[in-house]
Formats: structure tokens, sequence, C-alpha cells
């Protein structure tokens, strides 16, 4: 499941300009792995869900000088929900 969601992100941010650099990152496999394990070894894998919540959190986890923060955006094409990841450094 994870491979072929890599491998479709992958083609699709090939063509990216260089000035836009785009990283493809496993960590949402991390984060599943991370979530399995934590409701033990019997648990179906299939159970197991992860949104951009866990990600978000998981990251804000592991890199302690990294704010996330999210809200409403009001522009002239209408109300956008923005996500905005800050170096806090």
């Amino acid at each position: 499941m994870f491979d072929s969601k890599l491998e479709m992100c992958r083609i699709s941010f090939a063509s990216t300009p260089s000035t836009t650099p785009v990283t493809v990152s496993p960590v949402e496999r991390t984060v599943f792995n991370r979530n399995l394990g934590e409701l033990g070894g019997g648990s179906d894998a299939h159970s197991v869900r992860v949104g951009t919540a866990d990600v978000l959190d998981y990251l804000t986890e592991i890199e302690k000088d990294v704010e996330v923060r999210g809200g409403w955006e009001q522009r002239a094409g209408g109300t956008k929900w923005r996500l905005l990841i800050s170096n806090l450094l």
C-alpha cells in the first residue's frame, strides 16, 4: 500500500521545478507502524488509520523546533483552510 502511494507521489512531483523543492517522505508508513505497535501485536492492520493530524503530531514530536498551525483564511476566491508549518529557530 505505502510503496504504491510513494511511487505515485514521486511520479506526480517529478516535473516540479527545482525552484520549488519537494521531498516525498515515507513518514506515513512510520506513523502507521507506530500506531499498529501501540495497539499490540494481535491487532488487525486494516483497523489502523493514519490521517494528516497523526502525521503532523508525529512530526512535531520528533522535530521540537517545528510549529504547526492551521486556520481559516478569507481570500477573494472564498474561504479556505490554510496549514502553516514553521521552523521556530
